[in-house]
């Protein structure tokens, strides 16, 4: 017997595992790419579902700001000099608010440049 032939089995056994091992891996990898899409799957119907949350929300916003816009006009034609039709008035209004809301949400109000930013 030949120096070859006595290690041709081994390498046949070598590759046989090598085979193994390679299959292993690529199921793990298809099962990790499983796993990977429906998480992301998750994530999306969460932002969906966030969407509509907001749409709603803005909805009844604009609503309210409706509402407000004829409720300062009614005020203007009784009592045009109604210290609440001030701007300033009205942003003191929107900063309390804000300030005290933004933190509810895990925001932080800024009234100097009338934003918010992650806490």
């Amino acid at each position: 017997m030949g120096y070859w032939d006595g290690h041709s089995e081994g390498m046949s056994s070598a590759f046989h595992v090598a085979k193994i091992v390679e299959d292993r891996l690529e199921r793990e990898m298809h099962q990790n790419a499983a796993e990977w899409e429906q998480y992301a799957n998750g994530l999306k119907d969460k932002l969906v579902e966030a969407e509509a949350l907001r749409t709603l929300a803005t909805g009844k916003a604009n609503g309210r700001g409706d509402v407000i816009a004829a409720l300062q006009e009614a005020l203007r034609a009784k009592d045009p000099d109604n210290p609440l039709l001030a701007k300033d008035v009205v942003r003191r209004y929107e900063d309390r608010e804000l300030s005290e809301y933004a933190p509810k949400k895990g925001f932080i109000y800024n009234p100097q440049t009338r934003s918010v930013r992650r806490a």
